[in-house]
């Protein structure tokens, strides 16, 4: 007798096994739904993308020259608008400056880096960030280096 299956036993092991089907199957169900969500907000949010370098190497430049700059392009690479939502730099000395805060899609913005370099002398890095609306990275690093050295004087 020991070998028979109780006919209630099997039940509620067959309901007990039906049910942990069922958990799972809702769980990964769930799962995947978010992952999909997650890949419709990434494929519908703005991007960028570069054109050109992020940094530019100014080489050597004499103390007397006052400012240097250079220009970097960013362009609105996504189906929606590129907003730049603040901007930072490294030194109170560096500033940036761009036309415009929000770029349609296809459209690109020239952003400016300003350095004034008097009373600085060797190397520098300087860097300006850039926050916005994009995904998966919110930001993105703009360099200006290079190397103050003492210029040549007129006497």
């Amino acid at each position: 007798m020991e070998n028979i299956i109780n006919i209630h036993e099997y039940f509620n092991f067959y309901t007990f096994m039906r049910i942990i089907c069922l958990v799972l199957t809702m769980t990964c169900c769930f799962w995947l739904n978010s992952r999909a969500e997650e890949a419709i907000a990434v494929d519908s949010c703005a991007r960028f993308e570069i054109l050109g370098e992020f940094l530019c190497d100014l080489g050597n430049i004499s103390d007397d020259t006052g400012h240097v700059s250079s220009s970097f392009w960013l362009k609105s690479a996504g189906n929606k608008p590129l907003i730049i939502i603040s901007s930072s730099t490294s030194c109170p000395c560096t500033q940036v400056f761009y036309d415009q805060d929000i770029i349609p899609p296809g459209d690109s913005v020239e952003i400016r880096m300003v350095y004034d370099i008097q009373s600085h002398h060797g190397d520098f890095l300087q860097s300006v960030l850039l926050k916005m609306n994009t995904l998966p990275d919110d930001y993105v690093w703009f360099h200006l280096k290079g190397c103050v050295v003492e210029g040549i004087r007129k006497e």
